[in-house]
């Protein structure tokens, strides 16, 4: 089958969809206000309740963005798309206080298909890191006087991933890919100083762009084994700053504007060289068994924040599936079952205390009718990150994803007795 115009033209006309309906933001966490915020817990189809992995997934019946060489086992004729929604309930403590926040969002929009007898190409969409952070009642006082001032500092934005994905099956046992990712996002950053008579507010905004390519890797071991490997190259996201700095003097309505500049170039912002592996193992059709690892360079960026350091992290996750046989006609025993969990070293060290988490997931696959490979996936998470102590919180998350994983099939021609 040849990758026709049409599907060419629908694959990347989709992107304007994707870029209105993305926006970021759906975190609380404080930790958020270092480097380009916290790295988001989003998935694409049945990824999110196996541990987060999946660099053996093949892509069949379901899109997998962590291995561009798992495009390349999509069947001929088939079209997946995979839209999804996160909804997110955390808990930030310290020294015994407890602020709760709940938030929505839309977590990825993705579509794939062949480009070729052996090769399959995809486009997907996920939020990279979210900012949503507030300071209030920071209380200082003015140089030089017993006066004193009070600031509210409010962080918001985030990067999104927007990631075009090529697999190429080489023999019949080996998949190679490339994925070619553009982050883009803005993080702002507000400011509101308020005195006994004066105030001003202070407005920054960060925009950050970029290139950055993966290299996947895809093999069959036996009938019950498989493996994947990823690198992420490292790359340098070009940032540009925006200042507006407006005062009041004495109550008049009427703000001065004291400074407003726009596209003022900051350096750069590194990501690191990521390598991840895994494997997957099928003891029989029912049972599917994952093994997740991953390390991401951070010390080689040699990279600090104003309080923290960014350290080499390291993520290990687990993930099992089973179906009384994905292959009945029956429904019900076509239902997967779904349950995994991982721990996340950390990147980010904040007074040489290393902000680490974990967290546990399960969920389900829900076939949309009888015959069809469509699938709904829900799932539920917990995670813990931080720790209480000194200046720093500790955060609870419970998160739940619904993702509505459809299955095509272009071009087959009907036959007429």
């Amino acid at each position: 089958m040849r990758f026709t115009m049409s599907r060419c033209l629908f694959l990347f006309g989709f992107i304007p969809f994707i870029l209105i309906g993305q926006t970021n933001t759906i975190t609380a966490s404080p930790y958020s206000l270092y480097g380009i915020g916290v790295n988001s817990k989003s998935s694409i189809g049945r990824n999110s309740a196996l541990g987060g992995g999946g660099y053996a997934f093949q892509t069949i019946d379901q899109i997998n963005n962590h291995n561009p060489a798992s495009f390349a086992a999509i069947p001929d004729n088939n079209f997946l798309y995979d839209f999804g929604l996160t909804a997110e309930l955390s808990s930030i403590s310290s020294k015994g206080n407890e602020e709760n926040r709940l938030a929505g969002n839309i977590s990825n929009l993705a579509i794939a298909t062949t480009s070729g007898t052996r090769s399959g190409i995809g486009l997907t969409l996920e939020p990279y890191t979210d900012v949503g952070y507030a300071l209030i009642g920071i209380e200082s006082n003015i140089e030089g006087s017993y006066d004193t001032f009070i600031s509210n500092i409010f962080g918001s934005g985030g990067l999104n991933d927007l990631k075009l994905n090529y697999g190429v099956i080489l023999k019949d046992q080996l998949r190679v890919g490339l994925g070619l990712s553009y982050f883009f996002g803005t993080i702002k950053e507000t400011q509101r100083i308020q005195s006994q008579y004066n105030s001003m507010q202070v407005e920054d905004k960060n925009k950050y762009s970029g290139f950055r390519l993966d290299i996947g890797l895809q093999g069959i071991i036996s009938n019950h084994l498989k493996y994947g490997f990823t690198a992420r190259l490292p790359t340098s996201l070009k940032v540009t700053h925006d200042r507006y700095i407006s005062k009041m003097v004495n109550l008049i309505p009427k703000p001065e504007i004291v400074e407003n500049t726009t596209g003022e170039h900051l350096p750069g912002f590194d990501l690191p060289l990521e390598l991840g592996g895994g494997i997957m193992y099928h003891p029989n059709s029912s049972w599917a068994i994952n093994l997740d690892y991953s390390r991401n360079f951070w010390d080689a960026t040699d990279q600090s924040d104003n309080i923290g350091t960014f350290i080499d992290q390291n993520i290990v996750g687990i993930g099992i599936e089973y179906a009384v046989d994905d292959q009945s006609i029956n429904y019900w025993k076509r239902i997967k079952f779904r349950v995994g969990g991982n721990y996340d070293s950390g990147y980010l060290k904040v007074y040489d205390q290393v902000i680490d988490g974990y967290s546990i997931k399960a969920g389900l696959g829900i076939p949309l009718s009888k015959s069809s490979k469509s699938t709904i996936n829900v799932s539920y998470g917990r995670s813990e990150f931080g720790a209480s102590q000194g200046i720093l919180v500790e955060e609870s998350f419970h998160t739940f994803n619904v993702n509505i994983s459809l299955v095509d099939i272009w071009f087959l021609k009907r036959k007429v007795n």
